[in-house]
């Protein structure tokens, strides 16, 4: 069923797109910042300035996502906790419907045996889960609906 060699893919697999995130976030602002310096080098008046405008605006939502990818990244770096159950931050929990690890909002992963969906602890299910202390066996009720936990690891 679940072991520790896949958990660890598992993981492998959240820090890989919390850093592809991260990398990407940066790989737009680095273009965003070129495209100011290129807009700085125009001479046409308003349009101009307009221009430079909206490419200062976007370089702010770029840097609030770089700041986010970071700080998600940071967050999926910290050392997993030594034991697996009850469910908690950096448990790969499965369940009768899926399987998810609560770490961070990343989304769907794929991996060679399925699709692992990664959770923030904030998410409902997350809530669900760690305010029942869950393990294998526990029965959680998420917005009016009743999953099974199978495994925590």
């Amino acid at each position: 069923m679940v072991d520790l060699e896949r958990k660890e893919r598992v993981w492998n697999a959240v820090v890989r797109v919390a850093q592809e995130r991260l990398d990407a976030a940066r790989e737009r602002f680095e273009t965003l910042r070129q495209s100011l310096e290129s807009e700085g080098k125009s001479t046409a008046g308003d349009k101009h300035e307009t221009g430079r405008a909206m490419v200062q605006q976007e370089m702010e939502r770029a840097a609030a996502e770089l700041n986010q990818a970071e700080a998600l990244l940071r967050n999926v770096m910290r050392p997993l906790p030594a034991r697996a159950v009850p469910a908690q931050w950096g448990s790969w929990v499965v369940l009768d419907s899926g399987e998810v690890v609560i770490a961070a909002a990343l989304g769907a992963i794929d991996l060679p045996w399925g699709r692992v969906q990664v959770i923030s602890p904030a998410s409902p299910l997350a809530q669900a889960l760690l305010h029942a202390q869950a393990q294998p066996g526990t029965e959680v009720s998420v917005n009016g609906r009743v999953v099974r936990v199978r495994s925590v690891v």
